[in-house]
């Protein structure tokens, strides 16, 4: 019934459009409000579902229905029904047309009741100027510009309106007007402001050198020199400094304009007209003579005319001097060793290099302890000086020349310059060199950090090229800077994580991620994108490749937080993940196995990384470096120590291999034998016999690592041991690691053989097919981030593959029929009972494939298991467990079933 009494009125409400041949002209407020009513009527109803039926229905023959299209937008706001929000676009677009503002000012209101929403607020404002009402339109085109700061029509219309009232406020719109136009590329609109920003703020001049950089980067320089002209009538001639440099700018751009070189000298010669040789060196410079090249004229005027009595010179030979005198013939200068030495004038300009009073090597001479203590107290002010010193361009070479010894010591050069070049990159008069290496320069033009890694994001073209420099500008930007930069980054990076691309949105959430404290706008974003990410990780095969694109390191740990939550498998992620370079995240990782009581990947972990010393020497140093000093002191810790060690010394000979440049391989193998009074080379001589140590040593020396004053202090050390030890030569050291033959039950061997047939026959397979899938012959695979991060994938497929292939082929079946229970063996089970206390404890000796802790079922190569194994029956045996140490007694041994 209510269902048919909905239909009756709304077809009444469209015969009234369609019989009344009602056009957007002829409909006005007090019908939307009729509908307004009906809408109210149809939700108290519940008859919404119904009337959305019939309104597009309707649309289907009628398809310019204004009462169907607004009775949509008002279901499409009220229960956000996304798609036909459209509904009122349409309709405020079609009124906009037929210029019925106040119809307009209805729609937009309408809108704007259930938040911001840019063309609706365009409209608003449009539709309340048409209707004289420019006050209450600027609120509107303001808070419009709140959403899009450099929408340049908008900053341009509030420019005018708020000029008498405002004028500080108008000039302020100007300024984003500019900026707009630019970044929309219509370059045509900006003269005209230009000229308006000179007269009504002229004295802003890091402002119009902000706009003509920015003009510069877009390729607009042909606009540059009537646009400096006009600003350079605002200096000249009051303020000389400035308007030389306005001046050499449009002479730089315009090489061959007679107009700006005769301004150029007349302001010359008003800040110079007293030098006694000013004419003199105007003519030798040739700026006057317009077939010669401007830039060199100016460059050669500006170099000569610091020649005058009282100021310094610089001869390579002779050092700093000062001049005494000078005429049209010739320079008197005193140097330390040649006082008065005469030159004529032709020869100084040629030789020597004029160094004015705030020039380092003056400065430094007049007052060596200021210097130092500028060094010590305003670092950047003093290295301003100094790159100013040599032409505002500098080498690290340089640096360390004139740094060294008074200023920075030899020894901690390479540390301090590193420090250093991290304090220079946010200064913005300062930069570092993309084309040299470590040159450092001083800006024409003050950059902020911010907005040299902005121009660099702009000009990158690939995604992880944005993304580094966005973790670089995360890092480094401090959070009171501008957001104009964080909407650009922001704006690309929501972008990309829409792309389609796991790899982009995983990567893109956590830049993003680290920018919300620039703007809480975002916070919702990464709430989505979280959402998203999420359930990626919960069903993807690629956690391990993208972990690696991951180079922050609070980043990768949130990532590792989010695979524990929603993942079962989370223990195999985190144990391939701990195969990955460089090591950063590994201590992370341990530390979560070990407060989940989860012991097992650690000790597969081990197993597999001594076996594979050779192909992850950057790993395998890690984790021996933690074993031999005690960090990694578990109980519940097993591996073969004589594979450790032997597997640490072969080592040494791929070191040599693969780090040919460079020594930080070498160092931390040196670290861990030699630091603390060599207490780890200690521990491994007195823990083995002189036959082991034999070894060791002749594999040290055939490896070609140490020098001969280590190799002799391994000797001596031994023959603390052995007093009689002398070194017997290895007939041939075997390439392959000699490890224990690794004992398992049949069915541990089994599940590993099913594992490596799965990786064989299905994992691989399909990742081949992947590939395949993704590839593109015809684009640049460099870029294509799915087909790379499958290709890393399978590359570590194939590792593991061939890594669990010689676990198998090494591995023996325990014969658990043949097994003695005489002593305590693999494939025996040993009751142990705290001595005098009654209770019991049984405990399962089996391989490293069988271990499960639950069951306490321990590897033969634990640490509890080797001090068990080879006791009898009755034996007391002192174990170091969680509590400390305590005294048990064996007191049976069975075999496993």
């Amino acid at each position: 019934m209510e269902k048919e009494k909905t239909v009756t009125r709304l077809e009444s409400l469209f015969k009234e459009e369609v019989w009344g041949r009602m056009s957007p002209k002829d409909i006005g407020v007090p019908r939307f409000k009729i509908l307004e009513d009906f809408f109210n009527n149809i939700v108290a109803e519940n008859m919404v579902d119904v009337a959305s039926e019939e309104c597009k229905s309707h649309l289907k023959t009628n398809g310019d229905s204004v009462t169907a299209k607004y009775i949509l937008g008002l279901i499409a706001y009220n229960f956000n029904r996304i798609d036909d929000k459209v509904y009122f676009k349409f309709l405020i677009d079609l009124f906009l047309q037929n210029s019925k503002w106040a119809v307009v000012e209805h729609l937009a209101e309408k809108i704007l009741e259930f938040g911001e929403n840019r063309h609706a607020l365009k409209a608003l404002g449009t539709s309340l100027e048409r209707l004289k009402r420019q006050k209450e339109a600027i609120p509107v085109w303001e808070e419009l510009l709140k959403l899009d700061r450099f929408d340049a029509e908008v900053a341009k219309r509030l420019s005018v309106a708020v000029k008498e009232d405002d004028p500080e406020k108008s000039i302020q719109y100007v300024k984003l007007a500019i900026e707009g136009f630019i970044k929309s590329g219509k370059y045509e609109e900006i003269e005209p402001l230009w000229t308006i920003l000179v007269d009504l703020a002229w004295d802003d001049i890091a402002y119009f050198e902000r706009i003509e950089r920015q003009l510069s980067d877009a390729q607009q320089t042909a606009m540059l020199p009537d646009m400096l002209k006009k600003l350079n009538y605002k200096y000249e001639p009051e303020n000389t400094d400035i308007s030389i440099e306005i001046l050499k700018k449009i002479i730089k751009i315009m090489p061959d304009d007679p107009e700006s070189r005769k301004h150029l000298i007349k302001m010359y010669e008003q800040k110079y007209g007293n030098h006694s040789q000013f004419q003199q060196f105007m003519q030798l410079s040739g700026l006057g003579n317009f077939k010669k090249p401007a830039a060199a004229a100016i460059k050669l005027f500006e170099n000569n005319i610091v020649f005058e009595k009282d100021n310094y010179v610089f001869h390579r030979s002779w050092g700093l001097g000062q001049i005494q005198s000078i005429d049209n013939e010739s320079i008197v200068i005193d140097f330390p060793q040649k006082k008065d030495h005469k030159m004529s004038v032709q020869m100084a300009l040629n030789s020597l290099q004029p160094v004015g009073q705030d020039h380092f090597y003056v400065r430094n001479f007049l007052d060596p302890q200021g210097m130092k203590d500028m060094f010590k107290n305003d670092f950047i002010s003093f290295f301003k000086m100094l790159v100013r010193s040599y032409g505002e361009n500098i080498t690290a070479a340089n640096l360390k020349n004139d740094l060294i010894p008074d200023f920075v010591e030899l020894k901690n050069w390479a540390k301090w310059w590193s420090k250093t070049k991290t304090i220079i990159k946010k200064d913005p008069e300062l930069g570092i060199s993309d084309l040299k290496k470590d040159v450092v320069f001083l800006r024409e033009k003050p950059v902020s950090f911010s907005d040299e890694l902005i121009n660099r994001f702009n000009k990158s073209k690939s995604f992880s090229e944005k993304l580094t420099i966005g973790e670089e500008f995360s890092n480094n930007v401090d959070e009171s800077e501008n957001s104009e930069n964080v909407e650009i980054i922001v704006s690309y990076f929501e972008n990309a994580a829409s792309e389609g691309s796991n790899t982009k949105l995983i990567l893109s959430y956590f830049l993003l991620s680290s920018f919300v404290k620039y703007s809480d706008k975002i916070s919702h974003t990464v709430a989505n994108l979280k959402k998203k990410v999420i359930e990626f990780i919960k069903t993807s095969s690629e956690l391990i490749v993208i972990s690696q694109k991951i180079t922050s390191y609070d980043n990768k740990k949130e990532y590792l937080n989010l695979i524990q939550e929603v993942r079962k498998d989370w223990q195999d992620v985190y144990s391939d993940i701990l195969f990955e370079l460089p090591v950063r995240i590994h201590r992370y990782i341990i530390n979560r196995f070990i407060q989940e009581k989860s012991f097992a990947p650690i000790n597969n972990f081990l197993e597999k990384i001594i076996l594979n010393a050779k192909e992850y020497p950057d790993i395998f140093l890690y984790a021996a470096k933690n074993i031999f000093s005690g960090a990694w002191d578990y109980p519940w810790l097993e591996y073969s120590r004589n594979a450790l060690v032997l597997s640490f010394f072969r080592i040494l000979r791929e070191i040599k291999k693969v780090e040919q440049r460079g020594s930080r391989l070498r160092n931390n193998v040196l670290d861990i034998l030699f630091a603390d009074n060599e207490q780890v080379l200690r521990d491994i001589i007195k823990e083995y016999d002189e036959a082991f140590l034999n070894k060791l040593y002749d594999m040290s020396l055939s490896s070609d690592f140490f020098e001969e004053s280590q190799l002799e202090k391994i000797i001596s050390l031994i023959r603390i041991k052995y007093p009689d030890y002398i070194p017997r030569e290895i007939k041939k050291a075997d390439d392959s690691f000699d490890d224990e033959e690794l004992y398992v039950l049949q069915s541990g061997y089994d599940s590993k053989v099913a594992e490596l047939n799965d990786m064989l026959n299905v994992e691989l397979p399909k990742l081949q097919k992947e590939l395949s899938s993704v590839s593109d012959v015809s684009a640049d695979l460099r870029e294509n981030v799915d087909f790379n991060a499958l290709v890393e994938k399978q590359a570590i497929l194939k590792k593991s593959i061939s890594t669990l292939d010689m676990e198998i082929k090494s591995a023996k079946i325990i014969d658990l029929d043949s097994v003695k229970t005489d002593v305590v063996s693999i494939g025996t089970i040993v009751t142990i009972e705290i001595k005098g206390s009654g209770e019991d404890k049984a405990y399962s000796i089996l391989g490293p494939w069988d271990v499960n802790f639950e069951d306490n079922i321990l590897s033969y190569r634990s640490r509890l298991a080797k001090q068990l194994m080879g006791r009898k029956t009755g034996d007391e045996v002192t174990l170091k467990i969680d509590e400390g140490e305590r005294i048990f007694i064996i007191k049976s041994i069975e075999k496993y079933s």
